[in-house]
């Protein structure tokens, strides 16, 4: 019976979460909170983007929350894109 891994040869196993990225999921996820939400947005992408320079050195794991954090980021601001040019507020009576 040919024994199967289920991580590959270099795994992440053992190495510190990034806290830049949990602070960019977490982060990304506070953006849907109305206070200062643009800047939030900028804040979990550049957390995300930090941490993912962090990870892909091999020093810490973590990669899915940064990741998360990066698209909810991206997803903020493309919904408020959207909504700037749909007339903004006005547009939602």
């Amino acid at each position: 019976m040919k024994e199967t891994r289920r991580f590959p040869k270099e795994s992440r196993q053992g190495l510190e979460v990034s806290r830049l990225a949990i602070a960019s999921f977490v982060v990304g996820i506070i953006i849907f909170v109305p206070l200062y939400n643009f800047e939030k947005a900028m804040v979990a992408a550049i957390f995300g983007l930090v941490a993912m320079r962090e990870i892909g050195l091999g020093k810490k794991s973590g990669r899915g929350f940064a990741v998360f954090g990066i698209a909810l980021s991206f997803l903020f601001v493309a919904i408020l894109v959207v909504s700037c040019l749909m007339g903004g507020p006005r547009s939602l009576r």
